[in-house]
């Protein structure tokens, strides 16, 4: 399943820096994707949230990227139940 990119201003004092992201994301099922369709507004609300909550350091590096796709995995299985996200791919990732 794959979303439009998500931009969001980062928590940054001082700076004005902003993050775009597209994320594809690998499903348990493929009937998963009627049920990620109907909580996309909450899910979607909820993935903003997260990441305009990260500053710049959190989220360089390859291992910042590890741990944010670990978080964004778990944050889109909190709403679903009937499978789950085995894991997400950032096809765009762009810090500016």
């Amino acid at each position: 399943y794959q979303f439009e990119p998500i931009i969001v201003n980062l928590n940054e004092e001082g700076a004005r820096r902003y993050l775009k992201v597209s994320l594809t994301l690998e499903l348990s099922d493929e009937d998963l994707i009627k049920e990620i369709e109907l909580l996309k507004p909450k899910i979607l609300d909820s993935l903003i949230s997260l990441l305009s909550s990260k500053k710049l350091e959190e989220i360089e590096g390859t291992e910042g990227k590890r741990n944010l796709r670990r978080e964004i995995v778990s944050e889109i299985n909190r709403y679903l139940n009937k499978g789950m996200v085995i894991n997400a791919y950032f096809v765009e990732f762009v810090i500016q």
